[in-house]
């Protein structure tokens, strides 16, 4: 009997274009996070000879807040279709251990017994999989939606 092995919605649930919308999210965040928490709105671009006065500082957090916004827009896109190919891996998986369940026979748990006399069972991979999946969900797409958007708030706070 094949076993069924979770290491299929294990894998990397990002894709590299996602990954990097991921990244460029999580850095314009970072600076809005900057510019709003800390209050590094600039003064003067001197390498543009450029000078801010109040409302063009209120233009620059709106600037950067919609910023974030386009790179959360972007985000949700491309990992939205990785979530949905996580997920269906996610489901194979459970349709194949449900079926391998099914078709468990007396043998096969003698066979299973056998060699768990010789070779310590690892049923923690088994149990745990399922939690650490999500985890990697919820850190992977979940967090840096979260941390956009507080961004986008703190920017918005600042530039009213």
């Amino acid at each position: 009997m094949s076993e069924v092995d979770p290491s299929s919605f294990l894998a990397d649930p990002l894709s590299q274009i996602s990954r990097a919308e991921r990244r460029n999210l999580l850095i314009a965040s970072t600076v809005g996070l900057l510019v709003g928490h800390v209050g590094l709105v600039p003064t003067r671009i001197s390498a543009l000879g450029l000078d801010f006065n109040t409302p063009e500082q209120t233009a620059f957090l709106i600037l950067l807040a919609l910023v974030v916004v386009y790179m959360e827009f972007a985000f949700c896109i491309y990992a939205t279709a990785d979530f949905f190919m996580w997920r269906k891996r996610y489901y194979d998986y459970r349709v194949a251990a449900e079926r391998a369940s099914s078709n468990w026979t007396l043998e096969d748990q003698m066979s299973e017994d056998e060699i768990h006399q010789s070779v310590p069972p690892i049923y923690w991979y088994w149990q745990k999989a399922p939690v650490v999946a999500w985890l990697r969900i919820i850190f992977e797409f979940i967090l840096p939606l979260c941390v956009g958007a507080y961004t986008v708030a703190i920017l918005g706070v600042r530039a009213w």
